[in-house]
């Protein structure tokens, strides 16, 4: 059976897809990699005093990291050998020079991307209302609120909102989305690799859709 072993998670701040991409390395048992989060807890992969320094300012600001620094902590990462089976990729590649170069280093004829569609007005309003853990479990008010107020379901340590959830924040992290990862898309799209989701619904009916198409790209890998 002709399956897919690397899974690359796309869609815009507050679209869901780390929820998606967890449910998704569950279901296949495949190693959960968030490049997000990475970057979020930075000191635990660098020991750069500058390095650490400036990737939480450009993080404040909504901001990438370079493409080389993005990719060294993610190579790092896929080097362990959780992921060495097969992984689920959330928040990278973000660029073209990085995708070039992700395509160089895994086999992508097991490769599938998937991207969560939610309009810009129904992100800003996500999250601004989100809360985060430092367990990495965010919370929704709208779409998936904790079962205690500011507690996490996960550890139970209280929640906070975190320092990029700003409306003005939220806007230049967008717009810098669009700009780089649009054509990102439209890689995957012209090599019949990418499936596209409704982001919207709850969580548990975006999972159902997900994992039909990726069904149903496995059943016409396999009927080739």
């Amino acid at each position: 059976m002709k399956e897919f072993k690397y899974f690359i998670i796309f869609g815009p701040p507050g679209s869901g897809k780390g929820i998606q991409g967890k449910m998704l390395a569950q279901k296949f048992n495949l190693a959960y990699i968030s490049s997000g989060a990475m970057c979020r807890n930075i000191d635990r992969f660098v020991k750069e005093s500058d390095i650490i320094k400036t990737t939480q300012e450009r993080l404040a600001a909504g901001q990438f990291l370079s493409d080389e620094l993005m990719s060294k902590i993610v190579y790092e990462r896929l080097a362990q050998p959780d992921a060495v089976a097969g992984f689920v990729l959330d928040g990278y590649p973000r660029t073209l020079v990085q995708n070039e170069s992700l395509v160089t280093k895994i086999n992508m004829q097991f490769v599938l991307a998937m991207v969560l569609d939610v309009a810009d007005d129904i992100v800003i309003n996500r999250i601004a209302t989100r809360l985060s853990c430092i367990c990495g479990a965010t919370y929704g008010l709208v779409t998936n609120a904790p079962k205690v107020e500011s507690i996490c379901d996960a550890c139970g340590l209280k929640l906070f909102k975190r320092s990029d959830d700003k409306i003005d924040v939220i806007k230049s992290r967008l717009a810098l989305y669009h700009a780089s990862v649009d054509p990102i898309l439209n890689f995957y799209a012209q090599n019949n690799i990418l499936i596209k989701v409704d982001g919207t619904p709850l969580p548990d009916i975006i999972f159902e859709s997900l994992i039909r198409q990726v069904n149903r790209k496995i059943e016409s890998r396999n009927k080739n």
